[in-house]
């Protein structure tokens, strides 16, 4: 499905806006795999260019929601003193129905691309920031870390080396699953 959305342009020639009046309501065929509609529109091309804009929404959801919610679990996990605070926040966000956040989005700030996109983002940050959370605290009292801070490694350095490279395979898991 994302191939044929990716190649949509080299693989269909038929205009998802085009109309013929005369191909109305047409049912499905040889020239038009799903029909047409009442515009003479066919819904096999507007299917396959539309999926591009729904595949273009999910991995920008899917790519913010990772970025935020993977910063700022790292930052509750591992620094103990911002954890109660953070999760508080998570937990207010998690608390407001994702539909209806949308819709009030919506209704704020008018329907557009990014702002559905924005909307569709902010639910699903809490749960990175839960994923993400929950490693690193089982990683803090890992030996390898406790020796790194033993030794007197800089915290960025310990983040970036020692534990986001065992965030990185949950992260991938659950990117696709935003993604879907």
């Amino acid at each position: 499905v994302a191939l044929t959305a990716l190649l949509a342009p080299i693989l269909f020639t038929a205009e998802p806006t085009s109309m013929h009046p005369i191909d109305r309501l047409k049912g499905p065929s040889s020239a038009f795999w799903f029909g047409t509609d009442m515009y003479g529109r066919d819904i096999y091309s507007r299917t396959v260019f539309g999926c591009r804009i729904s595949l273009a929404v999910g991995f920008s959801v899917s790519i913010l929601s990772i970025f935020i919610g993977l910063i700022v679990g790292l930052v509750a996990g591992y620094f103990r003193w911002l954890d109660a605070i953070v999760m508080r926040i998570m937990d207010g966000i998690m608390a407001i129905p994702g539909i209806l956040l949308a819709i009030a989005m919506l209704a704020l700030a008018g329907a557009s691309l990014q702002t559905v996109i924005l909307a569709i983002t902010i639910p699903e940050i809490p749960r990175v920031v839960r994923l993400v959370r929950g490693i690193v605290l089982g990683l803090r009292e890992e030996a390898y870390v406790e020796s790194a801070i033993s030794l007197g490694t800089r915290t960025p350095q310990i983040l970036i080396r020692h534990i986001l490279p065992n965030i990185v395979a949950p992260l991938i898991v659950q990117g696709t699953y935003v993604c879907a």
